[in-house]
């Protein structure tokens, strides 16, 4: 899994380490920290399906309070599970819906 980090966290981190400030190499390790290209990245957003009419016929995203269509049938609790399997994310905006915080 790639990892990332923020760049002025690290150059902070080398900064502070008294012994490492004082090497020539410093600056050029905080040289070459800046001259990396940064991701562009986004936090992750976490949210949850809510049973918006108790029903299992709609459910709402939490996060941007969207609301989808889980069937246009009979609904049961079967279909809602296998609608919150199949949409771990929400389309309208992208939150990840694992229900975490």
């Amino acid at each position: 899994m790639v990892e990332y980090i923020e760049r002025e966290a690290l150059k902070s981190q080398i900064a502070e380490n008294k012994l490492m400030a004082r090497e020539p190499a410093a600056k050029r390790i905080l040289a070459m920290i800046d001259d990396i290209p940064a991701a562009d990245v986004a936090p992750v957003v976490h949210g949850r399906w809510l049973n918006f009419y108790n029903d299992f016929s709609c459910a709402e995203c939490d996060r941007c309070g969207t609301t989808f269509e889980v069937t246009d049938s009979e609904s049961n609790e079967g279909l809602w599970n296998a609608f919150k399997l199949s949409y771990n994310y929400c389309p309208n905006c992208g939150a990840k819906m694992d229900g975490e915080d």
